[in-house]
């Protein structure tokens, strides 16, 4: 949460500077309209009185709104200025504190517009991961979506069957730098263990008998996008120093061919057992 503070009493800006980052959150200071004008675009939340030295604070909410209509905005007003309070929040304010106020009144309504807009956040991503839920949980999962979406490494999903594994490979090849390339998804599990090989890597015709013409492997299948391996663990012993060499060396030797081949694929593993 970055907050802008908006006052021209040095003492209560100073007192409330303190009582905000005390929480944690950062504070941008700003003692007349013209200052805050310029820092606005760069917080959440604006805290400002009513009556500062450069102008009227109803329009400077109105105008903040109109700008940024996300912007949250708490007033500070004087008893004589309620009716200029109550009309900033006609304009979109969240909340008004009629001076002198307790700090921690304040903080509280600060709380409550961080929760919501972490809430509103929490559902975004959601909605954009294709998957359901805001609980704490979620958001965990939401944000180690977004650490493994900015990054090419390969990524090991685990969890038990119905989970949503699929879904949350799905999510970070859609929010990767990858996302313009396919996904190509091989359940390990539902192959038999002699095809798996030529499944993955391809091959060569004539490479075994009754093969007549040559087959690329869903690596090369990947380019510039994701493979998606689910059921990791089913992958034949004798076939993991290839996969290794894949994921290491972005390349494969297709059954029967004669040299290696280069391949640009990102490797997500999914297992429903913890692997060591």
């Amino acid at each position: 949460m970055k907050i802008l503070l908006v006052e021209d009493d040095d003492a209560l800006r100073s007192g409330l500077l303190a009582n905000l980052e005390a929480e944690g959150w950062e504070v941008l200071e700003a003692e007349s309209i013209e200052s805050a004008r310029k820092q606005v675009s760069a917080v959440n939340l604006v805290v400002s009185d009513l009556r500062l030295p450069d102008g009227d604070g109803v329009e400077f909410v109105t105008e903040c709104k109109k700008n940024n209509f996300e912007l949250e905005i708490i007033i500070m007003t004087a008893f004589g200025s309620i009716p200029s309070a109550v009309t900033a929040m006609k304009s979109g304010a969240r909340a008004y504190l009629t001076k002198p106020f307790d700090p921690e009144e304040l903080i509280l309504h600060i709380k409550e517009i961080e929760q919501k807009i972490e809430l509103k956040r929490t559902a975004e991503r959601a909605g954009r991961y294709g998957l359901v839920g805001i609980s704490d949980a979620m958001k965990r999962v939401y944000s180690e979506i977004d650490a493994a979406a900015s990054s090419n490494s390969p990524i090991m999903i685990t969890g038990a069957t119905g989970t949503g594994k699929e879904e949350t490979a799905i999510a970070i090849h859609k929010s990767s730098q990858r996302r313009s390339g396919p996904l190509i998804a091989v359940n390990l599990g539902a192959l038999p263990k002699e095809l798996i090989e030529s499944e993955l890597f391809g091959h060569e015709r004539g490479a075994f008998t009754g093969v007549h013409a040559k087959k690329r492997g869903r690596f090369e299948l990947s380019k510039e996008g994701t493979l998606f391996l689910d059921e990791i663990d089913s992958l034949p012993i004798e076939l993991q120093p290839k996969l290794l060499r894949a994921i290491e060396n972005s390349e494969i030797w297709p059954l029967g061919a004669e040299k290696p081949i280069k391949v640009d694929a990102r490797i997500i593993d999914a297992s429903n057992v913890m692997l060591e």
